[in-house]
C-alpha cells in the first residue's frame, strides 16, 4: 500500500502544483501540387495564352504578326523553345512544281510559352489605322517578294501608303497579319465583296428588318438614279445612271476628251436586280464584259434604295447594315452622303460609306 505522502506526490509534481499543460497539437501542413501543363507537341491543338509575335520561315525570322490571346492553333513542327502551327483562316501562295502558283495553309513560328489548352476569351485590342474593305492584294514580309498571304474580303487596315504599295494589317481566327501589299491601296472598298450577312429567320442583334420592295416600279424606264463612287485619288463622287426604255442602265461621261458611254442590261424581278456587262462605248470601239452582280433590295424611302449584294440566300427576314449599297434617288441625297463620305469619323472601326462596286 503507498504511503499518503507519496499519493501526494504524484498528484501535484515535484513543485506542489497540478499539472495542467496539455500536449501541444499541431495544424496540418497544406501541401501545394502543381501540375505541370501539357507538353506541347506536334499535331496537338493549343489555345494562345497571351498576345504573342508570329514568325515566318524559322523561329527568328522576321515578325508578321501578332497571335491574341484565345486564338486556337494547331502545332506542325517544333524547334526547342519555339512551335511552328497553322494560322487559322489564312492561306500561303507558293511557287508550284509545274509553274504558276498554289496555294497551301500558312504557318507561322510562335514561343511555346504563350500555348496552353486553358480556354481563355478571345481578347483584341483596337485595331489601328484607316480602315478598308474588300481589296484582294498579297502581301509581303519584305517589298518586292512573293506574298506569304493573300488578303481576304472584309476589312482591314491602312497602316502606311507607299508610293507603289501599302502597309496593311488584317485579322481573322484571332491573328493579325502585317505586310506590304503588292500594288498601292487606293480608296475605301474594292471589289472582293464578301456575301453579305443576311437572316432568314427574325432580326439577330446588329441586324436590321428587311422590307418589301418592288424594284420594276422603283427602277421604272426614263428614271435615273445616282451611284456613290471613289475616283482613283480617293476623293467621293456621284454617277447619274439612267434606265432607258430598252431596259438597259446607262451612263454617259467622258475621259481623254471622249464621249464614254457605259451599258448594263438590267433585270428586275420583285426585290431582284441583276446587272450585267457592262459594255463600254468609246466612238466606234465597243468592249464587253460578262461579269453579273445581283442584288435584293431590303429598303426604300424618298431619297434611297439599299440593297444587299452577293446575298446567298432567296429569303432575306434582315440584313447587317455595312454590307449594303446605296442607289440614290436624288442627286441631292449622293452629294450628301459623299460629303460625309470626306469627313469619316476618326476611327479604325467607323462604318464605310456605301460606295458602289463590281464590274
Amino acid at each position: 500500500m503507498l504511503r499518503p505522502h507519496l499519493v501526494a506526490l504524484l498528484l501535484v509534481g515535484c513543485h506542489g502544483e497540478v499539472n495542467t499543460t496539455r500536449p501541444v497539437v499541431h495544424a496540418p501542413k497544406i501541401v501545394k501540387v502543381v501540375v505541370a501543363p501539357p507538353p506541347v507537341s506536334v499535331g496537338s491543338a493549343m489555345v494562345v495564352q497571351h498576345e504573342a509575335v508570329l514568325r515566318l520561315d524559322e523561329p527568328a525570322g522576321l515578325e508578321i504578326g501578332r497571335a491574341f490571346a484565345g486564338a486556337r492553333v494547331r502545332v506542325s513542327r517544333m524547334d526547342g523553345a519555339s512551335a511552328l502551327v497553322v494560322v487559322p483562316e489564312f492561306e500561303r501562295p507558293v511557287h508550284a512544281e509545274g509553274g504558276g502558283v498554289t496555294m497551301v495553309p500558312l504557318e507561322a513560328w510562335i514561343d511555346t510559352s504563350a500555348l496552353g489548352t486553358h480556354d481563355v476569351p478571345l481578347v483584341e485590342p483596337a485595331p489601328k489605322g484607316r480602315t478598308v474593305r474588300d481589296f484582294y492584294e498579297r502581301v509581303t514580309a519584305r517589298r518586292g517578294e512573293l506574298g506569304f498571304f493573300e488578303t481576304r474580303c472584309g476589312p482591314l487596315q491602312v497602316l502606311e501608303q507607299g508610293d507603289r504599295t501599302t502597309r496593311v494589317a488584317q485579322r481573322a481566327g484571332g491573328v493579325e497579319l502585317v505586310g506590304w501589299s503588292e500594288t498601292q491601296i487606293v480608296g475605301s472598298r474594292g471589289d472582293n465583296r464578301c456575301p453579305a450577312r443576311v437572316a432568314e429567320d427574325g432580326v439577330p442583334a446588329g441586324f436590321v428588318e428587311a422590307k418589301s420592295v418592288d424594284v420594276s416600279q422603283v427602277l421604272r424606264a426614263d428614271r435615273t438614279v445616282h451611284w456613290l463612287g471613289e475616283t482613283a485619288s480617293g476623293a467621293y463622287v456621284c454617277e447619274d445612271w439612267h434606265v432607258t426604255k430598252g431596259g438597259e442602265l446607262r451612263h454617259v461621261g467622258r475621259a481623254n476628251g471622249e464621249r464614254v458611254e457605259t451599258d448594263y442590261t438590267i433585270e428586275r424581278e420583285g426585290s431582284r436586280v441583276v446587272l450585267l456587262g457592262p459594255t463600254i462605248h468609246r466612238g466606234a470601239r465597243a468592249d464587253g464584259f460578262g461579269c453579273g452582280d445581283d442584288y435584293r433590295a431590303v429598303d426604300l424611302d424618298d431619297e434611297r434604295l439599299v440593297l444587299v449584294p452577293h446575298a446567298r440566300s432567296w429569303r432575306i427576314s434582315a440584313y447587317h447594315p455595312d454590307d449594303t449599297e446605296v442607289w440614290y434617288l436624288t442627286e441631292s441625297a449622293c452629294k450628301a452622303a459623299a460629303a460625309r463620305a470626306s469627313s469619316p469619323e476618326p476611327s479604325a472601326t467607323a462604318s464605310l460609306a456605301p460606295v458602289h462596286s463590281g464590274c
